[in-house]
């Protein structure tokens, strides 16, 4: 039998952690790590091939993810209180959530009917889109209480803060790639690069004082 593989993707101030696993048979499953025990936050929804994944938690105990239903197209969820529902950006022919405040404003990234990927704002009931200005594609991942957002956008990956109302470009110096996926509420991104060898590598970007 192969074990399951294992990532974890998001945790809270209480130490809760979610992620996602792939079973023996290559289905994907979110998971709840809390008190020293495991359960699986799965979407019922989610009854395609590729199942489900949990991809960031608050301090409420809210978990954001994504499932993908019998055609194996992707759908965001909301877990809150042992309740799932949907996320689905208008219009848009698959959704993906991926980061959720403390207020429960949600980021994620949709695509449209030409495939074209977009990042995503829902807060209050209603969506913006989020898209870097002149990118061929833009995906949200983190969002922190003071609603900054980062991710990144383009093929290459280019990474981005979202402040204010303005986009700040993040791009680790010599690097190929840069992409962000999460800011605290003191302004720190955590993210990946890649370097001129194609290794790739994590950075921590603090804001100056």
């Amino acid at each position: 039998m192969v074990a399951p593989r294992q990532a974890t993707s998001g945790i809270n101030d209480s130490g809760q952690i979610v992620g996602g696993y792939n079973d023996p048979s290559n289905v994907f499953h979110g998971f709840l790590y809390s008190g020293g025990s495991f359960s699986n936050v799965d979407d019922p929804s989610g009854t395609g091939t590729l199942g489900s994944y949990a991809s960031e938690i608050n301090d409420s105990g809210q978990i954001v993810g994504a499932y993908f239903d019998s055609s194996n197209i992707s759908h965001g969820f909301l877990s809150s209180a042992g309740s799932f529902s949907s996320i689905d950006y208008p219009g848009a022919s698959a959704t993906l959530a991926y980061g959720i405040n403390n207020s429960g404003a949600i980021v994620g990234a949709y695509f449209d009917q030409a495939g074209n990927g977009h990042g995503f704002l829902y807060n209050g009931g209603s969506f913006s889109s989020i898209d870097y200005p002149g990118a061929t594609g833009t995906q949200a991942y983190g969002i922190n209480d003071s609603g900054q957002i980062v991710g990144f956008y383009n093929s290459i990956y280019q990474g981005f803060l979202y402040t204010n109302g303005g986009f700040i470009s993040i791009n680790y110096p010599n690097a190929v790639a840069t992409g962000a996926y999460s800011i605290n509420n003191s302004g720190q991104i955590v993210g990946f690069y890649n370097d001129l060898s194609g290794n790739q590598n994590g950075f921590l970007a603090t804001p100056s004082q």
